[in-house]
């Protein structure tokens, strides 16, 4: 009885031993996914912001050509962006992404921020005739 014992505990022992490895390799893998994700992202957010930053500025002095030649680029990579927010959301390590994810939709949501400013002050305002009678007589 104890040998049947003996040889029960050395076969739960062994998979368990292998039960563990595998589990070691998967959390390996995840978080070499998770790794990998960020490392292709972040130079995306990076490069957002960067972006963010010098569109503004280029049209505080060239707005015209700003409004011609780089808001149409606007929407669509705006568009890209929140369809990749939307896929690692969705990834399975969407949940330990949440920081780059929050970066990532912050950078997004300034572009189209900037999308819409550049339009209103553009387009819109100019053409709003109550609102220019109204700065008119400041």
């Amino acid at each position: 009885m104890v040998a049947e014992v003996e040889e029960e505990i050395q076969k739960v022992a062994g998979e368990s031993n292998l039960a563990e490895e595998s589990l070691e390799r998967g959390c390996d893998e995840y978080n070499g996914m998770a790794m990998d994700l960020a490392a292709k992202f972040k130079p995306i957010i990076n490069g957002l912001s960067r972006l963010n930053e010098h569109t503004m500025t280029a049209f505080e002095s060239t707005p015209d050509e700003v409004y011609q030649r780089i808001l149409p680029l606007m929407l669509p990579l705006y568009n890209s962006c929140v369809r990749n927010i939307d896929l690692l959301k969705a990834s399975p390590v969407g949940a330990d992404l949440t920081d780059l994810i929050l970066e990532f939709e912050d950078e997004a949501s300034q572009l189209m921020e900037n999308q819409t400013d550049i339009q209103m002050i553009h387009k819109d305002f100019p053409e709003d005739e109550e609102l220019q009678y109204l700065l008119s007589q400041l």
